[in-house]
């Protein structure tokens, strides 16, 4: 918004009126960015290099996430029952190995530890631009290993053996030709999960 401008010739109703309407469609990413903006003049004014802060809108720098929804085991359990095989697992491992739906994509059969009960978290599958591009978590604490609780097993061997082919780099989750598949497909599964349970607002990720 402000571009290549000075920070000493932005002004406090310049800052109000470009967070209004951004606060109005996007509020928590507003909030997010006047925080941002305040933590740059903080260090200016730190480094002497301004006298005073022009970030003075009251409650900016605030937002309070809405609650999310939740869904009860009946709930949960209608809706893996609801989904095809080959994707009942998205489900699963979303609810019980607490994962977001980028990991479930990223993962392989490498990433899968039977004897451990173990599944190792080191990649993402995410969509950008219209393409799906593998890379790390966002985080370090990103990178982990997910305990696979006794009631969640049977879905993983049984995906295993009759959806994942024997290489190490084979995705749990894929189209024909054996390539990984789309955000927009997992999605689509799990928009018909939720519309049996009665909560088409309920999203994969909220079931972590």
């Amino acid at each position: 918004k402000f571009g290549s401008m000075e920070l000493g010739r932005i002004s406090t109703p310049a800052i109000r009126s470009w967070h209004a309407p951004l606060a109005t469609t996007h509020p928590d990413t507003a909030a997010q960015a006047y925080r941002l903006l305040a933590t740059i003049y903080n260090t200016a004014i730190d480094d002497n290099l301004l006298p005073r802060s022009p970030c003075r809108v009251k409650g900016a720098s605030y937002y309070r996430n809405p609650e999310r929804p939740v869904a009860s085991l009946e709930e949960i359990a209608t809706a893996i029952a609801a989904t095809v095989d080959e994707y009942r697992l998205s489900i699963v491992l979303a609810v019980w190995c607490h994962l977001r739906p980028q990991e479930i994509l990223g993962l392989q059969r490498r990433h899968i530890d039977l004897t451990t009960s173990r599944i190792t978290v080191d990649q993402t599958l995410t969509s950008c631009d219209g393409q799906m591009v593998l890379g790390p978590p966002k985080t370090d604490a990103g990178r982990r290993f997910v305990h696979v609780p006794d009631n969640a097993i049977p879905y993983l061997i049984d995906h295993l053996n009759r959806f994942v082919d024997d290489g190490p780099k084979s995705w749990l989750f894929h189209g024909p030709t054996g390539a990984s598949v789309t955000t927009r497909t997992l999605e689509r599964h799990w928009a018909k999960a939720r519309k049996t349970i009665g909560k088409p607002e309920l999203r994969l990720y909220d079931m972590r």
